[in-house]
């Protein structure tokens, strides 16, 4: 379960799934496992003989996690004793920008929550293992019970709770270092431009526009990335404009009406077009530009990198448009752009490219942190933006 879905007639259906189930097999053992975004409320663990989230931000241990939940549910099905099972939350709605398992703060938290697992197993005193989750939360989404939290099991109530406490004190005390400090898209291209024109250096340059990130909520519409970056490549003297077509790539837009139009002009076409602020004028209005069509695809794909190798996608028709030198991908369904098999599947050869400005955040780092020289996260207005009360009602819980 991802652990923070809403619908419009629940605010906590991964609760009522798993208070359903139990219900219906009262004395069947239930093992869950969560995204590492859960916004979980503490009942939950009362439904369960056992739960897990993920410990890897970006999420490159799904397999593991399912292979954890699996291992102790046999082992409940073969005599072992069931553990008793904590949720606290933390009482905190936090950004999940600076959540990366593999930096400071949360590097910390996870090696801490580690430690005192296997300080419990050194003890060999409890039947059941300490096993401890940290869950981030999915600040977007407006629920009692969004927010991070810890989850402990073991062969106590008493020593699950004292677990939760301990990492819940730890995590309180670190809260601050989790707010974002993301610079303007003008300062960030700046600053790609600088190390693309770096004697020596010609590795990919990444600017990430977190606040449209699909995986967030965003719906891959919003111009400003795009409207900061034609102005860098018009600049008299910039370095920007001294690129080369395809040396650009802009990912992406959601537009199936564009994508259409596309295809009805067929590649080599010449056409004007209106991208981005196609869904909401709230966060810019649309930009005007003269596209050529470059290419049209069926946006199906498998995932190549780390994170849900194997993975099918299918992101309906797409194209690829080249506007001033500029590689943009607009596509008809909203997806992630965080594997390089988007980029395959429309023809962009990643190793010729050198400055990717593209709609992501945290889960794009897993396959493109080897491959670029610096990943710089701009702070462009959006429906996911670093800063939570910029958001319409933040903070008006009804």
């Amino acid at each position: 379960l991802h652990g923070a879905a809403i619908t419009s007639g629940s605010e906590s259906p991964d609760l009522d799934l798993v208070a359903r189930i139990r219900a219906l097999l009262p004395r069947t053992p239930i093992a869950a496992s969560f995204d590492f975004h859960a916004n979980l409320p503490p009942a939950i663990v009362g439904h369960l003989d056992y739960a897990t989230g993920y410990r890897t931000y970006p999420h490159i241990d799904m397999r593991e996690t399912a292979a954890r939940a699996l291992q102790r549910l046999l082992a409940i099905t073969g005599g072992a004793p069931k553990p008793k099972g904590v949720l606290l939350p933390l009482g905190l709605r936090l950004p999940s920008f600076n959540m990366r398992s593999d930096v400071a703060p949360m590097a910390g938290l996870f090696a801490a929550a580690r430690a005192l697992e296997q300080e419990a197993a050194r003890a060999k005193t409890r039947e059941a293992p300490l096993d401890i989750s940290l869950f981030g939360g999915f600040p977007y989404v407006d629920t009692p019970d969004t927010g991070a939290s810890v989850m402990a099991w073991s062969d106590s109530e008493e020593r699950a709770q004292a677990a939760c406490a301990t990492l819940a004190a730890r995590w309180r005390a670190c809260a601050n270092e989790f707010t974002p400090v993301l610079v303007s898209p003008e300062e960030g291209l700046r600053r790609a431009a600088t190390l693309i024109a770096t004697p020596g250096q010609s590795q990919l340059v990444a600017l990430t526009d977190p606040a449209d990130n699909p995986l967030s909520g965003g719906a891959a519409d919003t111009p400003a990335l795009l409207r900061a970056l034609l102005a860098a490549r018009r600049a008299t003297g910039a370095p920007l404009a001294s690129l080369s077509g395809g040396d650009i790539v802009f990912a992406y837009f959601t537009d199936p009406k564009a994508v259409m139009t596309a295809r009805r002009a067929g590649v080599g076409a010449m056409l004007t077009l209106q991208l981005g602020a196609q869904l909401d004028l709230r966060f810019g209005a649309p930009v005007e530009v003269t596209a050529r069509v470059l290419n049209l695809t069926d946006g199906r794909f498998r995932n190549t990198g780390p994170m849900e190798r194997g993975g099918p996608v299918a992101l309906g028709d797409t194209a690829l448009l080249d506007v001033e030198g500029i590689h943009i991908v607009v596509t008809s369904r909203t997806g992630a752009a965080n594997d390089p098999g988007f980029f395959t599947l429309h023809g962009i050869d990643l190793a010729r490219v050198r400055l990717l400005c593209v709609k992501a955040k945290n889960h794009f780092r897993a396959a493109f942190g080897p491959l670029c020289a610096a990943i710089i996260d701009v702070d462009c207005p959006g429906p996911a933006a670093a800063d939570l009360a910029t958001l319409p009602g933040y903070g008006e819980r009804r």
